[in-house]
């Protein structure tokens, strides 16, 4: 194989499938560990934490908060591990008084898989972009790198302050646009499966609607807010590393 097609790293020479074999595997262990964090901050952060002093009171066309005069209540389980299982995945009781405390009941009241709840839609868009990403940032970076050595054996010096740091820049850059060209429409379905806890059929179904009402560029809505938010870190990530 010829040297442009490896990238070497510390003396360890990677063809670009291994590269996009260590970063998928990577994005997997990564998403496998981080899953149950994001899930413990999701449901903290949704949580509604009403005051000790009120209770909410539905009557089917809106919600009311009704301050509450009478002593407090007697203190009993909030809900029982049949109520919660019962529950919708979006109605779950609200009750959590930590990260701690979130993790053991989590997986006391629901089980312990439900610490992963999403890591399917999660791994559908986590796995393709880091490949891409991480695989197109390597190669560029190379072949940048070659090329400044072309010109500087024929023109000398490459006389750029900081150059190693353009190539780092430009590199992250184009690769975080490319990444995210190929892969927004993998995040549209990823979005899918999450708000609406839509099955994979389902999801084809939706997409197959999208099309058809706007066009094939539905597929890529949010593109340029995900570049505008993603392409600047990306680019300055690499230099300040």
């Amino acid at each position: 194989m010829s040297r442009d097609k490896l990238s070497t790293v510390e003396g360890i020479t990677l063809s670009p499938h291994q590269q996009m074999m260590s970063s998928g595997a990577g994005a997997l262990l990564v998403s496998l560990f981080m899953t149950p964090l994001d899930v413990v901050k999701i449901r903290l952060q949704t949580q509604d934490r009403l005051s000790r002093k009120c209770f909410l009171y539905s009557n089917g066309i809106m919600d009311h908060i009704c301050p509450r005069t009478n002593g407090d209540p007697p203190i009993r389980a909030l809900h029982t591990a049949e109520e919660i299982c019962n529950c919708k995945w979006y109605n779950r009781p609200k009750y959590f008084n930590g990260t701690l405390d979130a993790f053991v009941k989590i997986a006391k009241t629901e089980g312990i898989p439900s610490l992963w709840s999403g890591l399917s839609p999660t791994l559908v868009l986590a796995i393709p972009t880091t490949m891409i990403y991480f695989t197109t940032y390597e190669q560029l970076k190379g072949r940048l790198h070659n090329a400044k050595s072309k010109y500087e054996s024929i023109h000398g010096d490459f006389n750029v302050s900081n150059s190693d740091a353009l190539i780092s820049l430009s590199a992250g850059g184009f690769a975080r646009v490319w990444a995210v060209t190929l892969v927004s429409p993998l995040e549209l379905i990823r979005t899918k499966m999450q708000s609406q806890r839509m099955a994979f059929y389902q999801v084809k179904t939706c997409i197959r609607d999208l099309v058809k009402t706007r066009g094939i560029q539905g597929l890529w809505s949010g593109y340029t807010a995900t570049i505008l938010r993603d392409v600047p870190f990306s680019a300055l990530y690499w230099p300040l590393y």
